[in-house]
């Protein structure tokens, strides 16, 4: 063994220790945090405080394959519907530090003046066994905002320049 061994295996004892100093000088509970950075509140969301909200939810674990059961029930008192809410659950443990969070994206519409609950059931995903509390809200969503400037007659049918087609006709005239 020469002396560039020892000079390597040296190094190596010095850089393991400043990492470990570093992890060390590290929280735990940030390194979730570093991981899965926090998401932002959507516009969509801001433009419909207040008029869209999550009423409650629950998460369930099943033991088999790690299988995941979420109920969200949502009041949507706004004059729009609203569909694809991304949901954003945060997980917490006994003394409140950050473990982690999970995200779901239900695709169902959410008519306007009216009251959904939706469940998704045996979504696989891992929650920390150790944590005690969980909480969740609305991250974003597609407002389904009446489109302007169209007859109210869904029935019409329009050729492509804008004239009135009788029914039973399709395709263009040329």
């Amino acid at each position: 063994m020469n002396w560039k061994f020892w000079a390597n295996t040296t190094l190596c004892c010095l850089l393991l220790v400043l990492f470990m100093m570093s992890v060390q000088a590290m929280s735990v509970s940030s390194i979730p945090e570093l991981l899965q950075p926090t998401v932002k509140i959507s516009e969509s969301v801001k433009e419909m405080s207040g008029q869209v909200k999550l009423d409650r939810f629950g998460i369930r674990m099943k033991n088999e394959n790690n299988g995941i059961d979420a109920l969200f029930s949502f009041e949507n008192s706004s004059e729009h519907d609203i569909r694809n809410i991304a949901m954003v659950c945060e997980i917490f443990d006994k003394k409140g530090r950050f473990l982690g969070q999970r995200k779901w994206l239900i695709g169902e519409t959410i008519e306007m003046s009216s009251k959904k609950t939706v469940l998704i059931e045996g979504k696989r995903m891992f929650i920390p066994v150790r944590r005690s509390k969980i909480e969740c809200r609305i991250a974003d969503m597609d407002i389904l905002k009446k489109p302007t400037g169209q007859s109210e007659k869904a029935h019409e049918k329009t050729s492509d320049h804008g004239e009135k087609k009788p029914e039973g006709t399709s395709g263009t005239n040329h």
